[in-house]
């Protein structure tokens, strides 16, 4: 019985939707559990975008149109939403309902806003993909535009790299295997920007993987070449700022690099922390950085199996022993990074160095993180980076750069505290019976259908 909208092209427009709704129509955003167990209004009844039905006497006819409004909204069907909005705002400030209508008035002005970025051609009842192109070399960025009832719908772009084909050929290429892939949604016209080679057979293969007609254009004017024009600088400003990006990371890597003294530009970086809870569930979540973004396919946790009573040190020698003798196996998926940050300060480097040197690999280059901190004599000591056979520290604001470290730190921190929690509540969760040598899943069951609860199983007699 649910309604589904969609799909979005990307996590990011999913939730800009969502945000308009939420500002501009007032539901209810809780579960049922949450509305259920509530007292009184929570801050969205506070702030007017909720009107407490889980509390208060909320009209059901009220809230049912708000809820048909926003399957208008979602649905597209701008155009018929205004013209209710327009009456029930008209309705409201006839009988003197003035805060009503000025509810009315903004979801107007919302829909409003929507409608004018969206509406980009007059080409009314034909679904439109519209594919842009600039190329440097043999970089390129690929933009396809797609419009759907005369509505600029979806933005996507595609960086092409190491590209030797003509751009012709480049095109034709790129369109055979977007169409291909599965799910894929057809146009009634696709638009291009030059000409590729045998446009009416591409045109038929579209035809037959849609099943009906799809006509391939090259217009030269007119508002089809308008939007044309507008892929291409989309096209062009994806490149632009996918360079600018590139060339920023390579300035903040390089960086990094000086500022340590490393050998080779640390575009892998990982960093180890460890966590427990007064000394027990003792775990270790190495994360790494590529390119100063977290590489989430490369996390690792370890759950400790010698150290325990929170010995930290004997815990960053047993996790490096486990992660670097895996890396020694030649295990593309365990390979050497570039610079290995462990959280902590002069100690857990120590620890680190006696590790890596035990292991015969006394060439990575590391470095401690030390978090802010008071010391004895009440000073304040901010984030700071400790290298091997260097005395001194270096403040982590000394380059704006190294803050990528801090992000490998925090991400190591987050990544550890969720494990330690994990196996805490999976510790709590046990039963005191899985710890009797020789009972197992079955007799467990047995013994507490039986005996009712563990307290049950401890009165009883032997027999």
């Amino acid at each position: 019985g649910a309604s589904y909208y969609g799909p979005y092209h990307s996590a990011t427009a999913a939730r800009q939707t969502l945000h308009l709704v939420k500002h501009h129509f007032q539901l209810r955003t809780c579960t049922d559990s949450e509305m259920a167990r509530r007292v009184r209004p929570c801050l969205q009844y506070q702030i007017k975008r909720c009107p407490a039905p889980c509390v208060l006497d909320v009209p059901r006819e009220a809230y049912g149109e708000q809820v048909r409004d926003v399957g208008l909204f979602l649905s597209g069907r701008h155009d018929e939403l205004v013209k209710h909005l327009e009456r029930r705002m008209a309705e409201s400030s006839r009988t003197l309902d003035f805060e009503q209508a000025a509810v009315f008035r903004d979801q107007l002005r919302a829909v409003s806003r929507v409608q004018e970025e969206q509406r980009v051609t007059t080409v009314n009842g034909v679904d439109q993909d519209i594919v842009g192109l600039h190329r440097v070399a043999d970089q390129a960025e690929v933009a396809l535009l797609r419009i759907r009832e005369g509505k600029l719908v979806n933005v996507r772009t595609f960086g092409l790299h190491d590209v030797s084909l003509p751009d012709d050929e480049l095109l034709a290429s790129f369109v055979s295997e977007f169409y291909s892939m599965d799910g894929a949604q057809f146009p009634d016209e696709l638009l291009l920007p030059l000409a590729v080679e045998a446009m009416d057979g591409l045109g038929e293969v579209l035809s037959e993987r849609r099943g009906e007609r799809v006509k391939v254009l090259l217009p030269q004017r007119g508002p089809r070449a308008r939007l044309l024009e507008m892929a291409g600088e989309n096209a062009q400003h994806a490149f632009t700022e996918k360079q600018r990006a590139d060339q920023d990371v390579e300035q903040r890597l390089l960086a990094v690099q000086e500022k340590l003294r490393l050998p080779t530009l640390p575009r892998r970086i990982e960093c180890i922390d460890i966590s427990h809870s007064g000394g027990e569930d003792t775990v270790a979540a190495v994360v790494a950085l590529l390119d100063g973004q977290p590489d989430r396919a490369r996390y690792r946790s370890f759950h400790l199996q010698t150290v325990s009573g929170g010995d930290d040190y004997g815990a960053i020698y047993e996790v490096l022993s486990r992660r670097f003798k895996r890396a020694m196996t030649g295990d593309e998926a365990w390979e050497l990074p570039d610079l290995l940050v462990v959280d902590g300060g002069r100690g857990q480097l120590r620890m680190a160095i006696e590790a890596l040197r035990d292991l015969g690999m006394d060439g990575l280059p590391l470095a401690g993180l030390a978090k802010e901190k008071e010391n004895v004599r009440g000073d304040k000591l901010v984030d700071r980076i400790y290298l091997p056979e260097q005395k001194n520290p270096i403040a982590i604001h000394s380059t704006p750069a190294l803050q990528m470290l801090a992000l490998a730190r925090d991400e190591a921190h987050r990544s550890s505290n969720r494990i330690r929690e994990q196996k805490g509540t999976q510790r709590r969760l046990q039963s005191e019976l899985d710890s009797i040598p020789g009972v197992g899943a079955g007799t467990r069951g047995k013994l507490l259908r039986t005996l009712g609860s563990v307290d049950g199983v401890l009165r009883a007699s032997e027999a």
